[in-house]
């Protein structure tokens, strides 16, 4: 798919959304999610203040936790990986339109803020400043959610603005340990990812990608932190977990060849990993797995 729509979202996650197909807010996170990788031609971001989320943006995989900032972008790929039952947060999307088409003056907003590229799409805060924002979405919200009149887009964008301006403060102290990543650890993250990309299969120990690449663990691990990614071993975990569920959903294999395939020892260690991260055993997920297949199919 192309593009995909703030409408393409309403429709298939069943949301009942009406008053907009520029603009979406959420405090309640759906668990019905795209299992697709998806381009959306809308703005996201927002934080979490229960359970989590699982994203790939681009090429990196973040885990959304509470205190967690994020973002994507309309130029970006967004794939949903997993999201936790329970989940809520803060989250807006809306188009470049929808500011655009309000003062076109605001243009401004898509260089000089968060909202271009001068960080990543994950940004862990300081408590202090989580708790700021997390206020600041929920009285906003609120006003949100007391507007019925036919100006409830002019206000919408009015508060939409000042979102964006006062997140914006919030985030600007980030900005520079976000950028100070060298070229040299950039290459370093890359090389990693490609080296788990092939061996993730085979080679669970992180000692063998620390080898690989002629640095020490804690080294490896503070170049991911300092970038606010997911920890070596988490991102190893990851490519695991969505090679265990396809070969589960997609494939004949019964559980013990797919721990065997996977390299795990025997098939009670994959089943122990495969329910840690999932809550489910593979038997269990494969069922359902079918189940919505047929489902489908009807």
């Amino acid at each position: 798919m192309d593009s995909y729509t703030i409408n393409n979202i309403a429709v298939y996650r069943n949301l009942d959304w009406k008053l907009s197909n520029e603009f979406l807010y959420l405090t309640e996170i759906p668990t019905i999610f795209e299992p697709f990788v998806i381009h959306p031609n809308y703005y996201s971001f927002g934080i979490i203040n229960k359970g989590s989320m699982t994203l790939q943006i681009d090429n990196d995989v973040h885990i959304i936790t509470p205190a967690s900032f994020m973002i994507y972008r309309p130029e970006q790929t967004l794939k949903i990986i997993e999201i936790e039952s329970g989940t809520e947060g803060a989250f807006i999307l809306f188009t470049r339109r929808f500011i655009q088409d309000f003062h076109p003056i605001l243009d401004a907003f898509f260089t000089n803020t968060f909202l271009h590229n001068y960080f990543g799409s994950h940004i862990i805060m300081a408590s202090e400043d989580y708790q700021h924002l997390s206020t600041l979405f929920s009285k906003i919200f609120d006003v949100l959610s007391a507007i019925y009149t036919e100006r409830w887009e002019t206000s919408a964008r009015n508060l939409i603005i000042t979102l964006i301006n006062e997140t914006d403060i919030i985030l600007k102290k980030y900005q520079s340990s976000s950028l100070s990543i060298s070229t040299k650890e950039n290459l370093i993250i890359s090389k990693f990812k490609s080296l788990a990309e092939e061996h993730f299969s085979t080679q669970k120990p992180i000692t063998f990608y620390s080898d690989q690449l002629n640095i020490s663990i804690s080294r490896l691990y503070k170049i991911f932190k300092k970038q606010n990614l997911m920890p070596p071993s988490s991102y190893l975990n990851e490519l695991l977990l969505q090679e265990a569920k396809f070969l589960l959903a997609n494939s004949e294999n019964n559980v013990g060849e797919i721990a065997a395939r996977l390299s795990f020892s025997d098939i009670h260690t994959f089943s122990r990993f495969f329910k840690k991260h999932t809550t489910f055993s593979p038997t269990a997920f494969r069922l359902n797995e079918i189940k919505w297949t047929e489902k489908d199919k009807n």
